[in-house]
């Protein structure tokens, strides 16, 4: 099944499949943060902007990103954490296998080692 997820939990059995994940959806971009002259623009998310379209806390988005490094690859001049379309995918992966009972850590560690097209497959809307 395309959508079910591998992980090694510690004290289990290696390979843990977990069945049936549904995706989840990303909604549009709420706002263009910054662009550059060479490339396309950027969509970039703050942590809140994250957390109200996964329904995380900003708190516990905060902690991921301090903790296991699921968090933003982009900061601004002043600090504030600004998300990629990517980093959002990740932190979906983590929250799908936290819902299904996955330790966050080794959640983190399956979100991490997965690459652009594992991410977007992942959290892809259903096909009709």
């Amino acid at each position: 099944m395309p959508n079910d997820v591998t992980a090694s939990i510690p004290g289990q059995a290696p390979g843990l499949r977990i069945a049936g994940s549904t995706p989840l959806l990303v909604r549009p971009p709420l706002l263009v943060v910054r662009t550059d002259d060479t490339a396309p623009p950027e969509v970039e998310w703050s942590v809140g902007a994250v957390s109200e379209q996964c329904g995380i806390p900003t708190a516990t988005l905060r902690s991921w990103d301090r903790r296991y490094g699921i968090g933003p690859s982009q900061r601004t001049s002043g600090g504030h954490r600004r998300y990629t379309d990517l980093d959002i995918c990740r932190v979906q992966v983590v929250q799908q296998l936290s819902d299904r009972g996955v330790p966050t850590q080794t959640a983190a560690r399956v979100a991490l080692s997965m690459d652009a097209g594992r991410l977007a497959r992942e959290t892809a809307a259903p096909s009709a």
